[in-house]
């Protein structure tokens, strides 16, 4: 099966490459996101401890690992965040949003941010980045972006006895597929054996399913064409 996309979040915490939500100007939260030594990054419970926001954005206190229970001092420091405008296009409805971002975040046209748990694709970023594959979020000073839907239609092509069958698979559109992988189709299994995108194929690595034109699979026991 096509591996899912980023595992559920505990209340009041976001990725790691997004500020935590006390250092984006919010109450101070209960939970902060924090590398446990012991089973890596997890979400981690505040049980006593302070925050500042002089020259960085910092916590100093104890926290509980919600994944393992481990109790431990900590102490966490983060660039303070920037705002950045978001112009955010969901089918026909257009919409600004002030957000806080972490300064030091690359953006790109083409690559994707997730806003209030939603994915978008980025379309247009002002100013232009003028050559460079990307900007950091402290550059720019609007970003447009489209919604992407949770779940897209990936094309497949398969290979049996010399004959080609074609359908498509209904998945998340973070989901991604590597080259190798075993999928689960209605009549059994195929191997992925080569990932179409837009203006190149993946014969090595994965893709995700969002950006794949189509796939080409095999049943298992035929050899890979070339």
């Amino acid at each position: 099966m096509p591996r899912g996309g980023s595992p559920p979040l505990a209340d009041g915490c976001l990725p790691s490459n997004r500020l935590n939500p006390s250092f984006a100007g919010m109450a101070e939260p209960s939970t902060l996101y924090l590398e446990c030594p012991d089973c890596g990054e997890f979400p981690h419970r505040i049980l006593s401890g302070r925050f500042g926001s002089r020259r960085a954005l910092t916590f100093q206190g104890i926290v509980k690992c919600s994944n393992c229970g481990q109790v431990r001092n900590a102490t966490h420091q983060e660039t303070k965040p920037v705002k950045v405008m978001f112009v955010v296009s969901i089918l026909d409805r257009t919409s600004q949003t002030l957000t806080d971002w972490d300064p030091k975040e690359p953006l790109r046209v083409g690559g994707e941010v997730r806003l209030e748990e939603e994915l978008y694709e980025v379309t247009r970023i002002d100013p232009s980045p003028r050559g460079r594959n990307a900007v950091f979020a402290k550059e720019v000073r609007s970003v447009w972006v489209k919604h992407l839907p949770r779940e897209v239609e990936v094309p497949y092509s398969l290979s049996v006895r010399q004959r080609t069958v074609s359908g498509k698979l209904r998945v998340p559109t973070e989901a991604r597929f590597g080259i190798g992988e075993v999928l689960t189709l209605p009549r059994g299994t195929a191997l992925v054996h080569r990932i179409r995108l837009l203006g190149r194929t993946v014969r090595k690595g994965d893709a995700q399913a969002a950006q794949i034109k189509r796939l080409y699979l095999r049943a298992p026991q035929e050899r890979a064409r070339t």
